[in-house]
């Protein structure tokens, strides 16, 4: 059970996710399991390296994880931000998100393998994520969100940077 511990937290957000197709967005029992999968995100990692049971597969399952975790979070949450937001924010959304996912194609197609940084503006861009839903009916959405895709495309042109720099260093890592 122990060596299994990690992986078994990251299973209860896949399938915790898999659950936010069905239910009704933005209701108690969303917001219920929404916190769950934010709860397991952060202590899956942690509890891997505490007890020393990082593997491969448990990378692997996280990222899935947290890419199915995230993609649902957009797919329910767009709709809303549509609607109670300045129509410059979702095409601020499309350039942000287009960026990056142009960045993850040229390192995948120019390395040969899929690549994010774990950066300090990740990070904060995931955390900011997080609270989105809780955002969306307060009067501070559209500074909510501007304050993400600021620290977004400041990441983005960081990642831009750094795929630069190992081009121009003949770097094939």
């Amino acid at each position: 059970m122990k060596k299994n511990l990690a992986n078994i937290i990251t299973s209860i957000r896949l399938i915790g996710a898999i659950c936010l197709i069905f239910i009704e967005t933005l209701s108690k029992p969303y917001f219920i399991i929404y916190s769950l999968c934010g709860v397991t995100d952060v202590i899956d990692g942690f509890v891997a390296r505490k007890l020393k049971i990082t593997s491969d597969f448990g990378s692997k399952l996280d990222s899935i994880s947290d890419l199915l975790f995230s993609g649902i979070m957009l797919i329910k949450v767009f709709p809303f931000l549509l609607a109670r937001t300045p129509s410059y924010i979702p095409i601020l959304i499309y350039i942000a998100v287009g960026v990056r996912a142009l960045c993850y194609l040229f390192v995948g197609i120019r390395f040969k393998k899929f690549s994010s940084r774990h950066t300090v503006y990740n990070k904060a861009i995931s955390f900011l994520m997080f609270f989105l839903p809780f955002m969306i009916l307060t009067d501070y959405l559209t500074i909510y969100c501007l304050i993400i895709l600021a620290i977004a495309f400041y990441s983005n042109f960081e990642e831009i940077h750094n795929i630069k720099t190992h081009i121009s260093m003949g770097s094939n890592e």
